[in-house]
């Protein structure tokens, strides 16, 4: 067996090689070219002279660790400011072109060339230890998934303890390619081919869910990523953005709808929907269809919908009997098959504003449901939201006064299982000369808290509001 300081002294005394040959293309490593008809992902220039640059790695607050292969060293560039250097060190392994991650707050350097994983500490690049990478060092990758390390190699990737090198898991390498970059992006596996295809791999299954040709290809690239909405790309001098979205699959339509609403029995209920093709290509709709619509609500345009953008707007007053939570689908589908769906939850309550006078208590049926109240007697109800409710003018009195109650109700199982029948208090209502208006609370809420709200319109009319809340939402 060789010892751990034998091998060390052997490693820190490998060479590059000739800088005139392309540092990234390890014996081996095999890449075909993008086919036609595949999605095309661009690179966005943010860092355009970083020395020889491979490999790099994202910390945070746009921080990222590259190899500087040609000076064996490994740099902390600051990319949100002018890209310039933190801090560096001298690279173990004598600083081929690699790949690099952060996991744990420890730096990860893969070496291809001494076929080793590296593991540093990224403040001073202290070597803490390195293991030896399952597969073979005919192609470069290096990321992690937040618990265990991904390499990749010409004919697979692979899982695996960052400490040890013990596999857990092997998916094969896309056909015909291989890695010349790995990083996790949203809940995708991205590896970054020789035949500059950008691949985004369901790790959980090692199936390809989608693919982008990078233009300007892969040559000398290492690939990495915020892990929240941002990937980036690098090659020799120069550090790119891509304009692809980690949580999405690359090329597929986007579908934007309120993931959840609430409305009322008897109130008009309205909200956008919009779906956009992303692939790039030119001439491109997507058509949006739907599921799920509650009896009596609609589209308008009514829907399946072509367009770039698709935008139609749902439509429904919920009758008596349709209390309750609602899942509403709609679904986009680019001229490329790519498909995504987004769903709206409507949660339909019975709320509704009584008018009356003084106090004592009733009770008042109103679409089918028995509510109780604080009025002696119920004069006028409304359907309201807490969004919605009525406004009424307050009369210009020149003596005298008008007195009246007013009392917002609410049934509503479905959020409150518990205390599904809510109340708020009685405001008693008192006009007098001068628009003015007195609210006074007569008697104890349940749940729901009523206000009274004055305003003085342009034309100079005086109108009054009962807004509420509701506790817990």
């Amino acid at each position: 067996m060789i010892s751990s300081s034998i091998l060390l002294s052997v490693l820190l005394s490998v060479s590059v090689g000739d800088p005139g040959q392309d540092p990234t293309d390890p014996p081996g490593a095999i890449g075909k070219p993008a086919p036609a008809d595949v999605v095309g992902c661009n690179r966005l220039p943010i860092c355009t002279a970083i020395a020889n640059s491979n490999g790099e790695a994202w910390t945070t607050n746009g921080r990222v660790w590259i190899t500087d292969f040609l000076a064996s060293r490994l740099r902390l560039i600051d990319t949100l400011n002018g890209c310039t250097e933190i801090t560096s060190c001298t690279a173990p392994g004598g600083g081929s072109p690699s790949e690099n991650t952060v996991l744990g707050g420890v730096l990860y350097h893969y070496d291809f060339a001494a076929g080793l994983v590296f593991r540093l500490d990224p403040t001073t690049c202290t070597l803490l230890g390195f293991c030896n990478p399952p597969g073979d060092d005919l192609a470069e990758g290096l990321t992690n998934d937040g618990t265990y390390l991904w390499k990749g190699d010409s004919t697979s990737l692979y899982k695996f303890d960052p400490v040890t090198c013990q596999v857990v898991q092997t998916c094969p390498n896309p056909p015909g390619d291989s890695a010349d970059g790995l990083t996790m992006c949203g809940q995708y596996l991205i590896m970054l081919g020789y035949s500059g295809t950008v691949y985004q791999i369901d790790p959980t299954t090692c199936t390809v869910v989608s693919t982008c040709a990078l233009n300007q290809g892969a040559s000398g690239n290492g690939i990495t990523s915020d892990r929240v909405d941002r990937l980036f790309v690098d090659q020799p001098a120069r550090l790119d953005l891509v304009d692809l979205v980690c949580n999405l699959v690359f090329g597929a339509p986007l579908c934007n709808t309120p993931p959840s609403i609430m409305g009322s029995v008897g109130v008009p209920l309205t909200f956008a929907v919009s779906g956009e093709a992303t692939n790039e290509l030119p001439n491109q709709n997507v058509t949006m269809t739907v599921s799920g619509l509650p009896p009596g609500a609609g589209m308008n345009p009514p829907l399946p919908l072509a367009g770039q953008p698709a935008v139609s707007q749902f439509n429904w007053t919920p009758g008596p009997t349709q209390v309750g939570d609602f899942t509403v689908t709609f679904t986009m589908t680019d001229q490329l098959g790519g498909v995504t769906s987004c769903t709206t939850v409507i949660s339909i309550a019975e709320c509704h504003q009584l008018a009356g006078t003084g106090g004592g208590g009733s009770n008042v049926t109103i679409f089918g449901h028995l509510f109780q109240t604080d009025l002696t007697t119920v004069r006028r109800t409304w359907p309201v939201t807490m969004e919605r409710h009525p406004i009424f003018n307050v009369p210009n009195l020149t003596s005298g006064e008008i007195r009246f109650s007013l009392q917002t109700v609410m049934y509503n199982p479905q959020m409150f299982p518990q205390n599904p029948e809510q109340w708020s208090e009685r405001t008693e209502v008192t006009i007098r000369p001068g628009w003015s208006v007195q609210g006074v609370w007569m008697s104890p809420a349940n749940g729901m808290h009523q206000m009274v709200v004055t305003r003085q319109q342009p034309s100079g009319q005086v109108t009054m509001a009962f807004p509420f809340t509701i506790e817990g939402m």
